[in-house]
């Protein structure tokens, strides 16, 4: 579910006359590495840069008659290099490349929160169509890392002096936040929920829906053990205390499981949360009182694994970290794990499958997990991005394989287990586990750390390689042939002749496995796959048809994160071809 933009923290003033405000935020009481936000993240020096908020019309009307007093500026805790040398904080209505309609004295900048007060306030009308509400920054030096706190969505986002949004994407280490400053006839009572998302996409028949989220207080009245109540498709299914007094400024997280068993067949569940006060007072702006998420409730649930294929080459002597972090993910998860080397410049490179992943790698080792973003492939990162990935799939895909002397016959059945409209592409990859060879090391001595006995060897060390791509059909995967609908099973079915792969042939058909990866074919990602080392399945070998080994086209266009685009941008960083184009 799209998260909720928009959260309202307020404080007391004091002030001559005893008056409220109210904040308007991305972020909580919290400034650096929160959430994950629209990031800036550019080198260069002498950067004059804006960021900024936006507040859509239907929040605003809320506040008609009130004004905006300041705009708070949050910045990290990074070193003096990197931080900006002053701020100045600015209010601009309906469009970001409009003149400012009230700014701030330019201020030193401090780490924290920098309140930067308006020279002239602005008050709501409700007749906006938007506010955008920013401080602008000098930057003497190269940006280290500086991202937006909050959901990642255009209503966050860093914007430069032209106007344009610069960069949507993930998280960087470190943040800004803004708040715009509210001030004038406010709420006093105003709790709301936020953040409210469902703990997966779908759920077993029976099963408990999970869903989490956060309380907060928006107002100056302490709220006493609020009310959370909850409805699956409008029936009463359960009710939750908040057993704590939620102040100003706070956000109490919490974690509802809800009860399915009014539910006796599959459906779309609609479970709504209702927040309300412990002794019946009423809520002054009750519109954030309610929140709802959808999900599938199915008798059949597809389990998705995380598919990472890493970047390597024996000549790369950081590329042992990623040998490490693959290993420890298949020791610990193996029934959520696949790992695929794609080796570059060296014995085991498949020169197609190479020149696919590289514009996507910024460097070696690196990896792409289910083709939705990069990572380096050290087994924390690939850990946390497993932990926080959802386990439920749209498919359910099964591989099997029949090896018949050099010919290797490969068969793809994939299930569709959620109501979608994607469409799907199949890639066969063939791996092939420990090979002997000759890898460089640069954990020798043990002068970059410990890395799983690494620092113990010499550069290069002798080990045994595995999950070696050898081959894969297509890296963009081959469009199934039947569109599936919900419940509909379709098949794949794939040959290849191993003694014409080029030079990276397998060496052992005995250390050999076949990986099935179902790839959606609008955004290029992964949604699920599937890998066999039993090579005596008993396949119809006469109705699998072969496969040219040779280079397959790359067609399409796609972003940096890998996502197919309709159409070449008309400006921007893309990819066409294997190769990264700038207009």
């Amino acid at each position: 579910m799209k998260r909720h933009l928009l959260t309202l923290v307020g404080l007391l003033l004091a002030m001559l006359v005893q008056a409220q405000d109210v904040r308007l935020d991305y972020c909580r009481n919290t400034i650096a590495g929160n959430g994950e936000g629209a990031v800036f993240s550019k080198t260069g020096s002498k950067k004059n840069m804006n960021c900024a908020i936006y507040l859509p019309a239907d929040r605003l009307k809320s506040y008609v008659g009130c004004q905006l007093s300041a705009v708070m500026g949050g910045l990290p805790d990074v070193d003096d290099a990197n931080m900006p040398q002053a701020l100045t904080g600015w209010i601009r209505v309906d469009s970001l490349g409009g003149e400012p309609v009230a700014v701030s004295e330019s201020s030193a900048a401090v780490r924290g929160w920098n309140t930067l007060r308006l020279t002239t306030p602005y008050t709501i009308t409700g007749e906006e169509q938007g506010i955008y509400v920013g401080f602008f920054f000098y930057q003497e030096k190269a940006l280290k890392c500086i991202s937006l706190a909050g959901p990642k969505d255009g209503n966050g986002c860093f914007i430069g002096t032209d106007g344009k949004i610069k960069y949507n994407g993930a998280t960087l280490d470190g943040s800004v936040a803004v708040r715009a400053v509210l001030e004038g006839n406010v709420p006093t009572r105003d709790l709301a929920l936020s953040d409210v998302e469902r703990g997966s996409r779908a759920y077993r028949l029976g099963e408990d829906i999970m869903v989490v989220g956060n309380v907060e207080n928006h107002a100056a009245t302490a709220a006493t053990n609020p009310v959370i109540k909850a409805t699956v498709n409008g029936v009463p299914a359960c009710t939750y205390t908040v057993e704590t007094t939620v102040r100003q400024d706070d956000a109490i997280p919490f974690r509802l499981n809800v009860p399915t068993s009014m539910l006796t067949e599959e459906c779309l569940a609609e479970v709504t949360l209702s927040l309300e006060w412990a002794d019946g007072q009423t809520d002054e702006l009750a519109a954030d009182n309610k929140a709802s998420v959808t999900t599938d409730v199915l008798q059949d649930v597809a389990h998705r694994k995380m598919i990472v294929e890493e970047g390597t080459g024996t000549w790369c002597g950081w590329c042992v970290r990623g040998y490490v972090g693959l290993k420890y993910m298949k020791q610990y998860y193996c029934d959520r794990f696949i790992g695929i080397g794609v080796h570059d410049g060296d014995e085991f490179v498949y020169e197609p499958y190479d020149a696919w992943i590289k514009p996507f790698l910024n460097g070696y080792p690196g990896s792409r997990i289910n083709r939705l973003y990069g990572s380096d492939p050290n087994y924390n990162a690939l850990e946390q991005a497993l932990m926080a990935m959802d386990e439920v799939g749209e498919v359910n895909v099964d591989v099997q394989a029949k090896l018949d002397g050099d010919m290797l016959f490969m068969q793809a059945d994939v299930r569709k287990t959620l109501t979608t409209d994607s469409k799907y592409r199949i890639a066969f990859v063939v791996l092939e586990d420990s090979v002997l060879t000759n890898q460089k090391n640069y954990y020798e001595g043990g002068g970059s750390g410990a890395m799983d006995g690494f620092e113990n060897l010499s550069s290069p060390c002798q080990i045994y390689m595995n999950d070696i791509a050898r081959y894969i059909s297509n890296p963009v995967g081959d469009v199934m042939p039947t569109e599936l609908a919900k419940g509909e099973t379709g098949r794949m079915m794939r040959s290849v002749d191993l003694t014409t792969i080029g030079k990276n042939k397998v060496t052992r058909y005995e250390m050999m496995s076949v990986v099935a990866l179902v790839i959606d074919d609008t955004t290029g990602e992964i949604l699920n796959g599937q890998v066999t080392e039993d090579l005596n399945a008993d396949l119809d070998v006469t109705a699998i048809r072969g496969v040219d080994a040779g280079s397959p086209a790359r067609s399409g266009y796609y972003d940096l994160q890998g996502r197919r685009l309709t159409q070449a941008p008309a400006h921007g960083i893309f990819i066409s071809n294997g190769k990264k184009i700038l207009k």
